[in-house]
């Protein structure tokens, strides 16, 4: 018996081996049925399929012989006609391996055949798996053939086929996924925990220009701009380790230093029950986001708030960096918090509540300042430095003003602006390094609880 389980697990392994290497082709079904032929030294194994129509098609045999060929020319049934009575019914009742004579009239419609081969009885056991219904068919010279110890031995095989089985079916599902990502239109890579590439797809190097190989072993933060802040990250980090899904826009750079504008979702995924990876999907979004700058900068001003759109802003201010010598403040303005809180009252609620803080930051500024709606729950203001302005007066009027209540919510929300300032040319000589300035001393404060 010892030898017997050895050349068992041998046999299998050799099916593993087969599985992986084309776990798409037919190959492993030959193998399977020579392979038990072999190992329980019987003349004919057959392996089947019960099929939609109450048919058992044969998948394989560990010969080509005349019985085969009588079964492929009549299939066994299973449903109460005349040949519904073989092997094939038997084994999909409590006859579990189930044996027969083959000269037994239930097996009538393939007896020319089986004496062709002179074979006398046959055992079938049912292997129920993810690929299906399977039947394994064994036929031996004589009507004794099958005792209690082969039977046994025949039902742990058909527990090996079942597993084998189910170890095919997700293995073929694993390379269709594989494949699909492969081969998406979108760019699209995987990391590890820490954030290292540990896969790419064709479309990730036809978009960013890196191989395969140039990329894995990478962090992606080497397609950065520059253009996301520390507060951009650290979201997007705490989103996905806690086990949700982030997406967000976000502007790459490609080997050559062409920007990309991409919508980006980021979903964590687990392997060996422990979230361990994280798959990313970039959608090209340059044409639609060129084409939204384009519309705001003609429009200039944010149809719900009543602010200068982001692109007017920036438009504004990066011409006012090629004068040096005028000294002047961006305020940056979050209330990120409260906007969260507010967007989960639904669209029509967010809108009127950013309509309302777009009215109290002018009627706080004044008409002579400019501010903008830069992202949701944050805005931008500009303050030159001509002696008319206080600067950290305005400050406290902003605070206030918006930190008044909202008639319409609950109490329980209420604003809590957060003010960064950066000036210009002390903090920075461009839009991108003040605005850089800013979102590093808001990531710098504390934020409440809900938001770690």
């Amino acid at each position: 018996m010892p030898a017997r389980a050895g050349t068992v697990d041998r046999l299998f392994l050799d099916l593993y081996c087969t599985v992986v290497r084309h776990p798409q082709h037919g190959e492993v079904w030959n193998e399977l049925t020579e392979g038990l032929a072999r190992l329980l030294e019987l003349p004919l194994v057959m392996v089947g399929h019960y099929g939609a129509h109450g048919t058992l098609g044969i998948l394989a045999t560990s010969r080509e012989s005349a019985l085969w060929w009588d079964l492929h020319r009549v299939p066994e049934r299973w449903d109460g006609s005349l040949v519904g009575r073989g092997l094939a019914a038997l084994a999909l009742g409590d006859e579990s391996p189930a044996t027969l004579d083959l000269h037994d009239e239930r097996f009538v419609c393939w007896r020319e055949g089986a004496d062709r081969d002179r074979l006398r009885s046959g055992c079938a056991v049912r292997v129920r798996s993810r690929l299906g219904e399977h039947l394994l068919q064994f036929f031996a010279p004589r009507a004794d053939a099958f005792d209690d110890d082969l039977k046994t031995l025949l039902l742990e095989l058909g527990e090996r086929t079942q597993r084998l089985l189910d170890d095919l079916a997700l293995l073929r599902e694993q390379k269709l996924l594989s494949s699909a990502l492969e081969h998406a239109g979108n760019a699209a890579f995987i990391t590890d925990r820490e954030g290292t590439i540990v896969w790419c797809n064709r479309a990730f190097s036809r978009m960013y220009g890196y191989t395969r190989d140039e990329a894995v072993g990478q962090n992606p933060r080497f397609l950065s701009s520059g253009r996301q802040g520390v507060r951009y990250y650290r979201d997007l980090w705490s989103t996905i380790r806690s086990g949700r899904v982030w997406a967000g826009e976000t502007v790459d750079r490609d080997r050559s230093g062409v920007a990309y504008t991409v919508r980006q979702t980021i979903t964590p995924f687990s392997w060996n029950d422990e979230q361990s990876h994280f798959l990313a999907v970039h959608d090209d979004i340059s044409a639609e986001y060129a084409q939204r700058l384009r519309s705001q900068l003609r429009d200039g001003i944010d149809a719900v708030t009543g602010l200068m759109t982001r692109a007017a802003f920036e438009e504004r201010l990066t011409q006012a960096t090629a004068d040096d010598g005028r000294e002047w403040t961006l305020m940056l303005v979050s209330l990120r918090e409260f906007h969260d809180g507010v967007r989960a009252l639904g669209g029509r609620v967010a809108d009127s509540v950013a309509a309302e803080i777009g009215q109290r930051l002018r009627e706080a500024l004044g008409g002579d300042v400019p501010a903008a709606a830069m992202d949701p729950g944050e805005y931008a203001v500009q303050i030159a430095h001509d002696g008319a302005i206080d600067t950290t007066a305005l400050v406290k009027s902003l605070e206030a003003a918006l930190a008044r209540p909202f008639g319409h919510l609950s109490a329980a929300l209420i604003a809590r602006p957060r003010v960064a300032v950066a000036h210009f040319p002390a903090d920075g000589r461009s839009f991108d390094a003040l605005m850089h300035h800013a979102d590093q001393q808001l990531a710098d404060r504390p934020v409440s609880r809900a938001r770690r």
